[in-house]
């Protein structure tokens, strides 16, 4: 190989190692279930180990506001501290603005499970997406 083939091989293999680093911070987050209306991330994959994600149901309200529900199970024995957000979006992908897309931090004691159920506040949204995160793991 010549040279300037040598040198563009090794640049581009370069990008290749460099990109593959930069995505794997993006696999950090889980896609419980995606198509449809609604999504759920995980931002650890150890906490799926100790969360079951189920039943995640969107639903249009009366009022024309989408209603997003899934209930969250518990696995351990132990208590589990985490925190969650909802993010909405239109028909286009785009992420609606909403006050509420804080992050609620939330426990669930051993084995119990509960629902976790929003209401947006646009009759625009047609997505919902729920968020999970460990405490201490939380980003902007």
């Amino acid at each position: 190989m010549t040279r300037p083939l040598l040198a563009s091989a090794l640049l581009a293999l370069a990008l290749t190692l460099a990109g593959a680093s930069c995505s794997s911070t993006a696999s950090n987050i889980v896609n419980i279930r995606e198509g449809g209306d609604s999504d759920v991330l995980v931002g650890n994959p150890s906490l799926l180990a100790d969360l079951a994600v189920d039943n995640v149901i969107t639903r249009r309200r009366d009022d024309h506001r989408l209603e997003f529900k899934v209930n969250l199970t518990n696995k351990t024995s132990t208590d589990l501290r985490f925190q969650w957000r909802v993010e909405w979006y239109d028909g286009q992908g785009f992420l609606l603005d909403d006050p509420t897309r804080a992050w609620k931090a939330d426990q669930l004691v051993g084995k119990d499970t509960r629902a976790i159920q929003q209401i947006s506040l646009s009759p625009d949204a047609v997505k919902a997406r729920l968020h999970i995160e460990r405490p201490n793991e939380i980003t902007n």
